[in-house]
């Protein structure tokens, strides 16, 4: 089986959006030198609902709408590689 080509490729920086949480993981993807491989990096910024805003992140019933649709409707195409950062990152990723 091939391996797709990194052009192609993407990964995403998930965080909750707070600054040492989102600056974390992007320089974790600037120290992997994404770009310059041809992999796209793109932002997701967590918005968790209740319950899982509140207590630790745990797959749940209903977990896969946790951060939102937007995020859901994410997933049906999910990036090659996820950095997250943060406690809501870690249910997501």
């Amino acid at each position: 089986m091939q391996r797709p080509s990194t052009a192609t490729l993407a990964a995403w920086t998930v965080t909750d959006g707070h600054a040492g949480n989102s600056r974390q993981a992007t320089a974790l993807a600037d120290a992997l030198a994404l770009q310059s491989r041809g992999m796209s990096v793109h932002a997701q910024t967590l918005q968790p609902r209740a319950p899982w805003r509140w207590l630790a992140p745990r797959r749940m019933p209903g977990a896969a709408h946790a951060f939102g649709d937007g995020f859901a409707d994410a997933l049906s195409d999910p990036p090659a590689l996820a950095i997250g950062c943060g406690r809501q990152a870690a249910l997501a990723t």
